[in-house]
């Protein structure tokens, strides 16, 4: 079994291991690893600089750049890059001081799951962060992020995203994107502002998937409320039928996916003949189900 220098196992680009992260483009390593990566990106979107998924990367099948034959960190989806373009490989001081200063804090919060490029002996990779330290070390410091109220394994206190205010609306959704241990409630309130939370509202739109993609704006609009909507019915409607129970969250991630497919499958025949166990909610599944199509 190939591993890489910090002794993670090599993973294939098909391995279910891999999940989809929403602070990149790409994926990372799912469990442990995830929930620590995904607290570094937390942290360093708020007190570091804002990540731009399109410029930040996790996942590759690569050597190391310069050093044929030596297996990248990125082959385990245990390294991700940040902001690549603003910080190339090799370039030293892309960050201020200050900056610095709070990424070594972060690191130091997370037990040293996490080693950063700014701080390699040679040529510097500014952009590049990848976990060490073993599978005991990686559960030790998520079993602490999950545990803290803040979602902050070390003592210091990152600024916490504001709460959105509401206008007495008491219907509410539990939005979670994939990869948080964090739960954020949104409430569906025509007037609500929402935009007090536009990562969390960019994490919910990115997690939405195919046919129902969301414009990964962060921005609250009414696109995204009336699908945030209609799923929750949809969802409240599977829930009256047989089968895998749905959490009522609005979001239309894998789990709604696979119960529609579930449905379908289920009512091919019979009245509904012409159904496709393919997830997209059409006229064949939006009529039985008692629901209006969907809005966007």
């Amino acid at each position: 079994m190939a591993v890489t220098r910090l002794d993670w196992d090599v993973l294939s680009p098909t391995s279910n291991r891999l999940t989809s992260f929403p602070w990149i483009t790409g994926k990372v390593r799912a469990g442990d690893a995830y929930t620590v990566l995904d607290e570094l990106c937390r942290r360093f979107n708020t007190e570091v600089e804002k990540i731009n998924p399109a410029h930040s990367w996790g996942y590759a099948q690569r050597d190391v750049r310069g050093a044929a034959g030596v297996i990248s960190e990125h082959n385990a989806g245990t390294a991700i890059d940040l902001n690549a373009p603003k910080h190339p490989l090799g370039r030293q001081g892309t960050f201020t001081r200050t900056q610095v200063n709070r990424i070594q804090q972060i690191l130091k919060d997370l037990d040293g799951a996490v080693r950063w490029g700014g701080n390699y002996s040679g040529r510097k990779d500014e952009m590049h962060f990848e976990l060490q330290g073993g599978v005991k070390k990686l559960a030790a410091v998520a079993k602490k992020i999950k545990g803290s109220s803040t979602g902050t394994a070390g003592t210091s206190k990152p600024t916490k995203p504001s709460k959105p205010t509401t206008s007495g609306d008491p219907n509410k959704y539990t939005v979670r994107s994939e990869a948080s241990v964090r739960k954020v409630t949104i409430r569906a309130t025509a007037g609500t502002d929402k935009n007090s939370t536009p990562h969390l509202i960019g994490l919910y739109q990115r997690d939405q998937r195919s046919p129902y993609k969301l414009t990964h704006d962060q921005i609250w609009g009414k696109a995204t409320d009336d699908h945030f909507r209609w799923v929750g019915q949809l969802q409240k409607a599977l829930n009256e039928w047989k089968g895998t129970k749905l959490a009522v969250d609005g979001s239309f991630g894998n789990g709604t996916f696979n119960r529609v497919v579930e449905w379908q499958k289920r009512n091919m025949g019979g009245k509904y003949r012409g159904t496709i166990a393919d997830g997209v909610v059409g006229p064949l599944t939006t009529k039985p189900l008692g629901i209006k199509q969907y809005p966007n």
